[in-house]
């Protein structure tokens, strides 16, 4: 946390004016920002309950909440550290680390970035190039060939 500034501040907040397109772009990121961020949290809450399975983690976990509710004190045991310690072990064992889930993510990106969404985006930059051929903005014979390249780049 960054310390208190000493001096007086103050905050401008500026609304966010945006052209039509400019806001359905951005609402169209957000969402699929949205839906991979869904997709992986669902992901990651499945590795977990599949490790809560385990009689490993079971048996650490009644191990620890024996312990807990046998010590109204609340004061921590060494054994009781030595429980978090080993269930803390078998998360980590289990892919549960900032390293794990930063791969997890770079699976999650590799997989739309190559399938989900190809059929989507070649229809969208069909639509765009059709649309600048139609304001005048390039050649009908310049329009074909940006579209086949764009069919060539998706066959890839």
């Amino acid at each position: 946390m960054a310390p208190k500034a000493t001096t007086d501040t103050c905050c401008l907040t500026l609304p966010l004016v945006l052209e039509k397109w400019q806001a359905d772009r951005l609402e169209k990121r957000l969402e699929i920002a949205r839906q991979l961020y869904n997709t992986l949290l669902n992901f990651e809450l499945k590795k977990l309950r599949q490790l809560e399975q385990t009689t490993d983690y079971q048996a650490i976990q009644r191990q620890i909440d024996q312990i807990i509710q046998d010590n109204p004190d609340k004061s921590p045991s060494p054994v009781l550290k030595q429980l978090f310690q080993q269930r803390d072990g078998l998360r980590k064992k289990a892919g549960f680390t900032e390293d794990g889930f930063k791969t997890d993510m770079k699976k999650f990106q590799a997989n739309i970035a190559e399938a989900s969404d190809k059929a989507a985006a070649v229809a969208d930059a069909y639509k765009k190039v059709d649309q600048a051929c139609a304001r005048g903005l390039l050649h009908p014979n310049t329009a074909a060939r940006r579209k086949s390249a764009i069919a060539k780049a998706a066959a890839k």
